[in-house]
């Protein structure tokens, strides 16, 4: 599956993408790059706690099925 998530948050919209087999591995895998991405272009959140960034990301990854069904999980 594909999972996706979007920030537009005071810049163009960035995209991030992680091929996964389920939610878990796919938060194992968008985290880091959450992470990263608030640090470069979100200071005043770069201090936020593991859950609270798992939290922002599930509420607005999107997941694509084989089939190219989406939806927001």
């Amino acid at each position: 599956m594909k999972y996706t998530f979007q920030c537009s948050q005071g810049h163009d919209p960035e995209t991030m993408e992680v091929e996964a087999m389920n939610d878990d591995e796919a938060m194992e895998k968008l985290l880091p790059m959450a992470k990263e991405h608030l640090a470069a272009k979100h200071s005043e959140m770069a201090s936020m706690s593991d859950e609270d960034v798992k939290n922002m990301i599930m509420g607005g990854w999107k997941k694509e099925e084989a089939s190219g069904e989406t939806g927001v999980m």
